[in-house]
């Protein structure tokens, strides 16, 4: 899903920013489509924040349950 909300805000980025250098700076179409763009900013932030978080996460039980393992190794190699 993350990938698809990615492809969706790039799109519409993108043509947000042609819309921008096509219209004129006088009109008030303007301002609204650069607030519009710097929210689709924000979205990429967003999702970004979102999948280091799940990557930190999944990266982090990989790495308790590597130590459990090695615990158990060490508890039979000492017997």
């Amino acid at each position: 899903m993350y990938c698809l909300d990615f492809t969706v805000v790039g799109v519409s980025l993108g043509f947000e920013i042609w819309a921008m250098i096509h219209h004129d700076e006088d009109d008030p179409l303007s301002e609204i489509v650069q607030l519009v763009i710097v929210g689709r900013l924000w979205r990429f932030v967003s999702i970004a924040y979102d999948l280091l978080s799940m990557q930190y996460e999944h990266d982090h039980e990989t790495i308790e349950s590597l130590r459990e393992r090695i615990s158990e190794l060490e508890y039979k190699l000492m017997q």
